[in-house]
């Protein structure tokens, strides 16, 4: 029941943010929809399948990237593109000469965790730095902020813990934790960007 909520939770923000399905956060959440329902087919029909995964992370890192582009690199056009050309590089170059990409890329994923707490991080400096008189729950920027942090340092910090669980017992039963968890914190961060969706769209 949890993983087909899980799986089912985009369709909120897709219909709560409709209005706003020009947003590159809309786009992400149809994105993201498209590859939980495939997976949740390949795992019905016992396919182990981390393509689609794989190509999800890097979907999801260009529509995130862009959407930080002129919320906190404003003017750094230069930091920003070196950044999303390392980043595309790192992500072809680890799955290529790693684990190929029929195997989930935890190490590319991992590195692409950090980087949006790091954005999310300098979302909310940012909008304290603004002094807005707008209250922050009405900020559609703050909203997005609280998801990518949520959702980016949970998996983070699981992914962590994961790569240094050595025993065959151990790994499946935080397999299991991970698998939970995962569901719990996508279901939040879903719930979260259809309440910036519904927001006021910031210029």
């Amino acid at each position: 029941m949890l993983v087909l909520l899980s799986t089912l939770a985009p369709f909120f923000p897709l219909i709560a943010g409709f209005r706003q399905r020009s947003s590159i956060i809309w786009w992400y959440c149809l994105f993201s929809l498209t590859t939980d329902l495939l997976t949740y087919y390949l795992r019905q029909q016992e396919i182990q399948l981390s393509l689609p995964g794989n190509i999800f992370a890097g979907i999801e890192f260009l529509c995130l990237l862009f959407f930080y582009k002129n919320k906190v690199f404003l003017r750094r056009n230069t930091l920003f593109y070196i950044i999303l050309a390392s980043g595309i590089l790192f992500f072809l170059t680890t799955t290529s000469l790693g684990p190929g990409w029929f195997t989930l890329n935890r190490m590319g994923i991992t590195m692409f965790l950090l980087l949006y707490i790091v954005l999310a991080l300098t979302g909310f400096y940012m909008l304290l730095r603004e002094q807005n008189s707008r209250s922050a729950e009405r900020s559609s920027f703050f909203w997005v902020n609280t998801a990518v942090l949520l959702f980016a340092s949970g998996a983070f910090f699981m992914f962590l813990y994961t790569a240094n669980i050595k025993s065959a017992a151990d790994k499946k039963a935080l397999s299991q934790l991970w698998f939970t968890l995962f569901q719990v914190i996508n279901i939040l961060k879903n719930i979260l960007l259809g309440i910036a969706l519904i927001q006021k769209q910031e210029r």
